[in-house]
């Protein structure tokens, strides 16, 4: 295929062949679009991309893409402020070992995960009451 669309007349008729019937891989109606390579593809596609380097101005484009994003004051400082204060990321987690009563505290749930080994998501889910016990422990939030 590389062959054919090398050529002018190759790649005149491509075009010609698909532009009627909207075969663009950016157009919503290809039918490849959404799909996901298996694990084998994806390893494939690693080991080919090993070794090679990425020329200085592609460097430059994402790290200045890089610092476009992080410069960029989507929200307020007020709002940020205020977002910290009422996150759960701020808020101190008590955590009950069901079978001994041992109690542990923890500034947060993501310590709380760090500490104990349990997913952060589990032990949210624990402190909003969606699940009763997790691996053991049981865990609420404190007041501050």
């Amino acid at each position: 295929m590389k062959r054919r669309l090398s050529t002018p007349e190759g790649l005149a008729k491509f075009n010609e062949t698909f532009a009627h019937k909207g075969r663009d891989i950016l157009n919503t109606n290809h039918p490849l679009k959404g799909t996901h390579c298996s694990d084998e593809t994806r390893e494939k596609m690693s080991i080919a991309k090993l070794g090679k380097k990425k020329s200085e101005e592609t460097k430059k484009r994402m790290s200045d893409a890089q610092l476009k994003y992080k410069n960029e004051n989507v929200v307020g400082e007020e709002t940020k402020r205020k977002i910290s204060e009422n996150s759960a990321h701020n808020k101190k987690v008590l955590a009950i070992n069901t079978i001994t009563g041992q109690e542990l505290e923890f500034r947060s749930v993501k310590y709380a995960s760090l500490i104990t080994g349990i997913g952060a998501t589990s032990i949210y889910l624990a402190t909003r009451g969606k699940r009763k016990s997790v691996k053991g422990y049981m865990f609420k939030y404190l007041e501050t």
